[in-house]
Protein backbone atom coordinates (compact mmCIF):
# COMPACT_ATOMS: atom_id res chain seq x y z
CA UNK A 1 0.00 0.00 0.00
CA UNK A 2 1.33 3.43 -0.99
CA UNK A 3 -0.27 6.74 -0.02
CA UNK A 4 0.17 9.59 -2.51
CA UNK A 5 -0.91 13.16 -1.77
CA UNK A 6 -1.84 15.43 -4.70
CA UNK A 7 -1.01 19.07 -3.90
CA UNK A 8 -1.02 22.43 -5.63
CA UNK A 9 -2.70 25.80 -5.72
CA UNK A 10 -6.41 26.22 -6.44
CA UNK A 11 -7.31 25.27 -10.01
CA UNK A 12 -3.84 23.85 -10.62
CA UNK A 13 -5.36 20.63 -11.98
CA UNK A 14 -5.11 18.35 -8.96
CA UNK A 15 -8.61 16.89 -9.21
CA UNK A 16 -8.27 16.49 -12.97
CA UNK A 17 -5.12 14.43 -12.41
CA UNK A 18 -6.91 12.17 -9.89
CA UNK A 19 -9.83 11.65 -12.29
CA UNK A 20 -7.51 10.80 -15.20
CA UNK A 21 -5.61 8.24 -13.16
CA UNK A 22 -8.70 6.59 -11.68
CA UNK A 23 -10.61 6.64 -14.94
CA UNK A 24 -13.67 8.05 -13.20
CA UNK A 25 -15.08 11.33 -11.91
CA UNK A 26 -13.88 10.80 -8.37
CA UNK A 27 -13.25 14.48 -7.65
CA UNK A 28 -15.42 17.40 -8.72
CA UNK A 29 -13.68 19.56 -11.32
CA UNK A 30 -14.67 23.21 -11.79
CA UNK A 31 -13.20 26.55 -12.84
CA UNK A 32 -14.43 27.94 -9.52
CA UNK A 33 -11.66 28.17 -6.97
CA UNK A 34 -11.99 26.17 -3.77
CA UNK A 35 -14.01 23.33 -5.28
CA UNK A 36 -12.12 20.69 -3.28
CA UNK A 37 -12.70 21.21 0.43
CA UNK A 38 -11.94 18.20 2.63
CA UNK A 39 -9.32 15.78 1.25
CA UNK A 40 -10.85 13.25 -1.17
CA UNK A 41 -9.41 9.75 -0.79
CA UNK A 42 -9.52 7.21 -3.60
CA UNK A 43 -8.02 3.72 -3.39
CA UNK A 44 -6.65 2.45 -6.67
CA UNK A 45 -5.64 -1.17 -7.27
CA UNK A 46 -2.89 -1.59 -9.85
CA UNK A 47 -2.67 -5.31 -10.82
CA UNK A 48 0.80 -6.73 -10.38
CA UNK A 49 2.07 -3.69 -8.52
CA UNK A 50 0.38 -2.39 -5.37
CA UNK A 51 -2.63 -0.66 -3.86
CA UNK A 52 -2.37 3.11 -4.31
CA UNK A 53 -4.30 5.58 -2.18
CA UNK A 54 -4.64 8.95 -3.90
CA UNK A 55 -5.43 11.93 -1.66
CA UNK A 56 -6.83 14.95 -3.52
CA UNK A 57 -6.43 18.10 -1.44
CA UNK A 58 -7.61 21.69 -1.26
CA UNK A 59 -5.52 24.46 -2.83
CA UNK A 60 -2.42 25.56 -0.97
CA UNK A 61 -3.32 29.23 -1.58
CA UNK A 62 -6.95 28.94 -0.44
CA UNK A 63 -6.24 30.96 2.71
CA UNK A 64 -7.98 34.30 2.20
CA UNK A 65 -11.03 33.39 4.30
CA UNK A 66 -11.59 31.59 7.60
CA UNK A 67 -13.07 28.61 5.77
CA UNK A 68 -10.21 28.62 3.27
CA UNK A 69 -7.65 28.55 6.07
CA UNK A 70 -9.43 25.52 7.53
CA UNK A 71 -9.19 23.81 4.13
CA UNK A 72 -5.45 24.50 3.94
CA UNK A 73 -5.02 23.17 7.49
CA UNK A 74 -6.75 19.93 6.44
CA UNK A 75 -4.46 19.74 3.43
CA UNK A 76 -1.34 20.07 5.56
CA UNK A 77 -2.62 17.42 7.98
CA UNK A 78 -2.46 14.83 5.20
CA UNK A 79 1.34 15.08 5.07
CA UNK A 80 1.92 12.76 8.01
CA UNK A 81 0.26 9.83 6.23
CA UNK A 82 1.73 10.02 2.72
CA UNK A 83 4.66 8.21 1.12
CA UNK A 84 4.94 10.54 -1.88
CA UNK A 85 3.75 14.06 -2.71
CA UNK A 86 2.81 14.98 -6.28
CA UNK A 87 2.84 18.76 -6.60
CA UNK A 88 0.88 20.06 -9.59
CA UNK A 89 1.91 23.47 -10.93
CA UNK A 90 0.65 25.56 -13.81
CA UNK A 91 4.01 27.08 -14.72
CA UNK A 92 6.53 27.04 -11.88
CA UNK A 93 6.69 26.67 -8.12
CA UNK A 94 6.12 29.65 -5.84
CA UNK A 95 6.01 30.45 -2.13
CA UNK A 96 3.10 28.06 -1.44
CA UNK A 97 4.86 25.11 -3.02
CA UNK A 98 8.16 25.95 -1.33
CA UNK A 99 6.44 26.00 2.07
CA UNK A 100 4.87 22.62 1.33
CA UNK A 101 8.25 21.13 0.37
CA UNK A 102 9.68 22.40 3.67
CA UNK A 103 6.82 20.74 5.57
CA UNK A 104 7.36 17.49 3.70
CA UNK A 105 10.81 17.09 5.19
CA UNK A 106 12.16 13.66 4.21
CA UNK A 107 9.01 12.63 2.34
CA UNK A 108 9.85 12.42 -1.39
CA UNK A 109 8.03 14.65 -3.85
CA UNK A 110 7.75 15.19 -7.56
CA UNK A 111 6.71 18.40 -9.35
CA UNK A 112 4.56 17.98 -12.45
CA UNK A 113 3.15 20.53 -14.86
CA UNK A 114 -0.58 20.31 -15.42
CA UNK A 115 0.02 20.04 -19.15
CA UNK A 116 2.26 16.96 -18.97
CA UNK A 117 1.43 15.17 -15.74
CA UNK A 118 1.15 11.36 -15.64
CA UNK A 119 -2.13 10.19 -17.14
CA UNK A 120 -1.64 6.41 -17.15
CA UNK A 121 -0.89 3.86 -14.43
CA UNK A 122 2.40 3.03 -16.13
CA UNK A 123 3.64 6.63 -15.92
CA UNK A 124 2.70 6.91 -12.25
CA UNK A 125 4.26 3.54 -11.40
CA UNK A 126 7.52 4.71 -12.97
CA UNK A 127 7.47 7.85 -10.80
CA UNK A 128 6.77 5.77 -7.69
CA UNK A 129 9.61 3.39 -8.45
CA UNK A 130 12.01 6.30 -8.86
CA UNK A 131 10.88 8.15 -5.74
CA UNK A 132 9.56 5.61 -3.21
CA UNK A 133 11.42 2.64 -1.79
CA UNK A 134 8.64 0.09 -2.18
CA UNK A 135 10.67 -2.91 -0.99
CA UNK A 136 11.60 -1.65 2.49
CA UNK A 137 8.62 -3.10 4.39
CA UNK A 138 9.71 -6.30 6.18
CA UNK A 139 7.82 -9.54 5.58
CA UNK A 140 4.79 -10.17 7.79
CA UNK A 141 6.35 -12.98 9.85
CA UNK A 142 9.96 -11.81 9.74
CA UNK A 143 12.16 -14.64 11.03
CA UNK A 144 9.38 -16.18 13.14
CA UNK A 145 8.06 -18.52 10.45
CA UNK A 146 9.98 -20.35 7.72
CA UNK A 147 8.71 -21.65 4.41
CA UNK A 148 6.62 -24.85 4.53
CA UNK A 149 6.20 -24.64 8.29
CA UNK A 150 2.96 -24.88 10.26
CA UNK A 151 1.24 -21.93 11.89
CA UNK A 152 -1.94 -21.90 13.96
CA UNK A 153 -3.95 -18.69 13.70
CA UNK A 154 -6.20 -18.38 16.74
CA UNK A 155 -8.89 -15.96 15.60
CA UNK A 156 -11.64 -14.91 18.01
CA UNK A 157 -14.66 -13.55 16.15
CA UNK A 158 -14.13 -9.79 16.42
CA UNK A 159 -17.29 -7.85 17.31
CA UNK A 160 -15.92 -4.85 15.47
CA UNK A 161 -15.70 -6.69 12.14
CA UNK A 162 -18.66 -6.54 9.72
CA UNK A 163 -20.81 -9.65 9.49
CA UNK A 164 -19.21 -12.41 7.47
CA UNK A 165 -15.71 -10.91 7.57
CA UNK A 166 -12.50 -11.49 9.46
CA UNK A 167 -10.42 -8.54 10.59
CA UNK A 168 -7.64 -7.47 8.25
CA UNK A 169 -4.62 -8.57 10.36
CA UNK A 170 -6.00 -12.11 10.42
CA UNK A 171 -6.42 -12.09 6.65
CA UNK A 172 -2.93 -10.65 6.17
CA UNK A 173 -1.46 -13.37 8.40
CA UNK A 174 -3.25 -16.07 6.40
CA UNK A 175 -2.13 -14.63 3.06
CA UNK A 176 1.49 -14.32 4.26
CA UNK A 177 1.45 -17.95 5.45
CA UNK A 178 0.13 -19.13 2.09
CA UNK A 179 2.87 -17.17 0.29
CA UNK A 180 5.39 -19.12 2.39
CA UNK A 181 3.65 -22.38 1.37
CA UNK A 182 2.96 -23.07 5.03
CA UNK A 183 0.20 -25.15 6.58
CA UNK A 184 -2.11 -22.56 8.11
CA UNK A 185 -4.67 -23.81 10.62
CA UNK A 186 -7.35 -21.28 11.58
CA UNK A 187 -9.30 -21.88 14.79
CA UNK A 188 -11.20 -20.07 17.52
CA UNK A 189 -9.72 -20.16 21.05
CA UNK A 190 -12.01 -22.94 22.29
CA UNK A 191 -10.81 -25.30 19.53
CA UNK A 192 -7.10 -24.73 20.14
CA UNK A 193 -6.58 -27.59 22.63
CA UNK A 194 -8.01 -30.17 20.22
CA UNK A 195 -5.91 -28.88 17.33
CA UNK A 196 -2.72 -28.94 19.41
CA UNK A 197 -3.37 -32.58 20.29
CA UNK A 198 -3.06 -33.44 16.59
CA UNK A 199 -0.48 -30.90 15.36
CA UNK A 200 2.96 -29.56 16.28
CA UNK A 201 3.04 -25.98 14.96
CA UNK A 202 6.12 -23.84 14.53
CA UNK A 203 4.20 -20.74 15.63
CA UNK A 204 0.87 -19.68 17.15
CA UNK A 205 -0.54 -16.25 16.39
CA UNK A 206 -3.60 -14.75 18.08
CA UNK A 207 -5.28 -11.47 18.94
CA UNK A 208 -3.47 -9.51 21.63
CA UNK A 209 -6.61 -9.58 23.78
CA UNK A 210 -6.64 -13.41 23.74
CA UNK A 211 -2.95 -14.11 24.19
CA UNK A 212 -3.20 -14.79 27.94
CA UNK A 213 -5.86 -17.48 27.40
CA UNK A 214 -3.87 -18.99 24.53
CA UNK A 215 -0.80 -19.26 26.77
CA UNK A 216 -2.87 -21.13 29.37
CA UNK A 217 -4.05 -23.59 26.73
CA UNK A 218 -0.53 -24.14 25.37
CA UNK A 219 0.79 -24.66 28.90
CA UNK A 220 4.45 -25.58 29.35
CA UNK A 221 5.03 -26.32 25.67
CA UNK A 222 7.83 -24.34 24.05
CA UNK A 223 5.75 -23.40 20.99
CA UNK A 224 6.38 -19.68 20.21
CA UNK A 225 3.29 -17.51 20.69
CA UNK A 226 2.80 -13.99 19.38
CA UNK A 227 0.00 -11.64 18.38
CA UNK A 228 -1.10 -10.19 15.06
CA UNK A 229 -0.42 -6.73 16.45
CA UNK A 230 3.09 -7.65 17.60
CA UNK A 231 3.90 -8.95 14.11
CA UNK A 232 2.62 -5.69 12.65
CA UNK A 233 4.80 -3.80 15.14
CA UNK A 234 7.86 -5.28 13.48
CA UNK A 235 6.56 -5.09 9.93
CA UNK A 236 5.18 -1.55 9.91
CA UNK A 237 6.55 0.11 13.01
CA UNK A 238 9.65 0.11 15.17
CA UNK A 239 9.54 -2.77 17.62
CA UNK A 240 12.62 -1.49 19.49
CA UNK A 241 10.98 1.89 20.13
CA UNK A 242 7.75 0.18 21.14
CA UNK A 243 9.61 -2.09 23.57
CA UNK A 244 11.47 0.82 25.17
CA UNK A 245 8.17 2.58 25.85
CA UNK A 246 7.02 -0.35 28.00
CA UNK A 247 9.81 0.39 30.49
CA UNK A 248 8.25 3.82 31.16
CA UNK A 249 4.94 2.43 32.41
CA UNK A 250 6.16 2.43 36.00
CA UNK A 251 6.60 6.22 35.87
CA UNK A 252 2.96 6.92 34.92
CA UNK A 253 1.14 8.87 37.63
CA UNK A 254 -2.44 9.62 38.59
CA UNK A 255 -4.19 11.79 36.00
CA UNK A 256 -1.51 11.45 33.31
CA UNK A 257 -2.67 11.83 29.71
CA UNK A 258 -2.51 8.87 27.32
CA UNK A 259 -2.92 9.19 23.53
CA UNK A 260 -4.55 6.23 21.75
CA UNK A 261 -4.13 6.22 17.95
CA UNK A 262 -6.24 3.92 15.81
CA UNK A 263 -5.70 3.95 12.05
CA UNK A 264 -8.99 2.42 10.92
CA UNK A 265 -12.56 3.70 11.15
CA UNK A 266 -14.60 0.81 12.55
CA UNK A 267 -17.52 1.54 14.85
CA UNK A 268 -16.41 1.39 18.47
CA UNK A 269 -18.29 -1.49 20.09
CA UNK A 270 -18.54 -3.09 23.51
CA UNK A 271 -15.16 -4.59 24.39
CA UNK A 272 -13.30 -2.42 21.88
CA UNK A 273 -9.56 -2.94 22.37
CA UNK A 274 -8.48 0.69 22.02
CA UNK A 275 -11.35 2.42 23.81
CA UNK A 276 -12.18 -0.11 26.52
CA UNK A 277 -9.70 -2.94 27.08
CA UNK A 278 -6.49 -0.91 27.00
CA UNK A 279 -7.79 1.85 29.34
CA UNK A 280 -9.18 -0.72 31.78
CA UNK A 281 -6.03 -2.83 31.84
CA UNK A 282 -3.62 0.13 31.89
CA UNK A 283 -5.49 1.75 34.79
CA UNK A 284 -5.33 -1.55 36.64
CA UNK A 285 -1.63 -2.10 35.85
CA UNK A 286 -0.56 1.41 36.92
CA UNK A 287 -3.10 1.57 39.79
CA UNK A 288 -4.06 5.03 38.61
CA UNK A 289 -7.00 6.68 36.89
CA UNK A 290 -5.63 8.07 33.64
CA UNK A 291 -7.01 10.47 31.03
CA UNK A 292 -7.34 9.15 27.47
CA UNK A 293 -7.53 10.91 24.12
CA UNK A 294 -8.70 8.77 21.19
CA UNK A 295 -8.02 9.63 17.57
CA UNK A 296 -9.03 7.47 14.63
CA UNK A 297 -8.59 7.05 10.91
CA UNK A 298 -7.71 10.44 9.39
CA UNK A 299 -7.78 12.59 12.54
CA UNK A 300 -4.77 14.85 12.89
CA UNK A 301 -2.47 14.41 15.86
CA UNK A 302 -3.37 16.80 18.71
CA UNK A 303 -1.53 20.12 18.57
CA UNK A 304 -0.28 19.93 22.15
CA UNK A 305 1.47 16.56 22.01
CA UNK A 306 3.76 17.38 24.93
CA UNK A 307 0.84 16.84 27.34
CA UNK A 308 0.95 13.06 26.79
CA UNK A 309 2.89 10.69 28.99
CA UNK A 310 2.46 7.78 26.58
CA UNK A 311 1.13 7.14 23.07
CA UNK A 312 -0.30 3.79 21.97
CA UNK A 313 -1.11 3.06 18.35
CA UNK A 314 -2.75 0.07 16.71
CA UNK A 315 -0.84 -2.32 14.47
CA UNK A 316 -1.56 -0.24 11.39
CA UNK A 317 -3.05 -2.89 9.11
CA UNK A 318 -5.05 -0.19 7.29
CA UNK A 319 -2.19 2.21 6.68
CA UNK A 320 1.40 2.28 5.45
CA UNK A 321 4.72 1.80 7.18
CA UNK A 322 5.59 5.36 6.15
CA UNK A 323 2.57 6.75 7.99
CA UNK A 324 3.35 4.76 11.12
CA UNK A 325 7.01 5.80 11.07
CA UNK A 326 6.10 9.47 10.52
CA UNK A 327 4.09 9.37 13.74
CA UNK A 328 6.82 7.53 15.63
CA UNK A 329 9.43 10.05 14.46
CA UNK A 330 7.25 12.98 15.53
CA UNK A 331 6.63 11.51 18.98
CA UNK A 332 10.31 10.59 19.38
CA UNK A 333 11.30 14.17 18.56
CA UNK A 334 9.22 15.27 21.56
CA UNK A 335 10.52 12.44 23.79
CA UNK A 336 7.05 10.90 24.09
CA UNK A 337 7.20 7.10 24.55
CA UNK A 338 5.15 5.23 21.95
CA UNK A 339 4.16 1.57 21.80
CA UNK A 340 1.47 -0.45 20.05
CA UNK A 341 -1.66 -2.31 21.09
CA UNK A 342 -0.27 -5.81 20.94
CA UNK A 343 2.99 -5.23 22.78
CA UNK A 344 1.24 -3.17 25.47
CA UNK A 345 -1.46 -5.79 26.01
CA UNK A 346 1.14 -8.57 26.29
CA UNK A 347 2.82 -6.51 29.01
CA UNK A 348 -0.22 -5.49 31.07
CA UNK A 349 -2.58 -8.48 30.62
Amino acid sequence: MINIGIYGRTNAGKSTLVNFLCGASVSIVSDQKGTTTDPVVRRWEIPGFDTITLIDTAGLDDNTTTLGKQRVAKTMQTIERIDLAVIVVEKQIGANEEELITQLGKIPHVIVNRKNYPRTPEELIEIIRLKVKTDTTPSFYGDKLSAKGTVILVCPIDKGAPNGRMILPQMQALRAALELHCNAIVVQPEELANVLAKNSPNLIVTDASAIANVRKTVGTSNIPITSFSALLAEQKGDATTYQKALFTLQSIKQGDNILVIEHCSHHASCGDIGREKIPQLLNKFTKHQLNYTFITNRDALPENLKQYKLAVQCGGCMTTRGHIMNIIDKLNSLSIPVTNYGMLLEKIS
